[in-house]
């Protein structure tokens, strides 16, 4: 069983209690922890942070890439008569 214990900024407690039974499955007593978990949590976000930071510039490059193929035909059109252009008549 795992309980989470509201905290105000600092260490983030996280308690733990097990049930010790008899033969008979009656709880005798209990045995619990009491583990910080602060560091996890922040890890965590970081994480989850990264993770957002990642996916947006996945987006924008998405988005940029189909900028340029949607581009790229008009681009050839446009720039084939410069070429022809400053070709040599003997090179062509």
């Amino acid at each position: 069983m795992i309980f989470r214990i509201a905290s105000t900024g600092g260490p983030t407690p996280s308690p733990r209690a097990n049930p010790v039974r008899d033969a008979d499955g009656a709880i005798v007593k209990w045995f619990g922890t009491c583990t910080d978990i602060h560091d996890q949590k922040e890890a965590a976000e970081v994480l989850r942070r990264s993770r957002d930071e990642l996916e947006a510039l996945v987006v924008a490059r998405t988005a940029a890439l189909m900028v340029v193929r949607t581009a790229a035909p008009m681009v050839a059109l446009m720039v084939a008569p410069m070429v022809a252009l400053t070709v040599p008549p003997a090179a062509r």
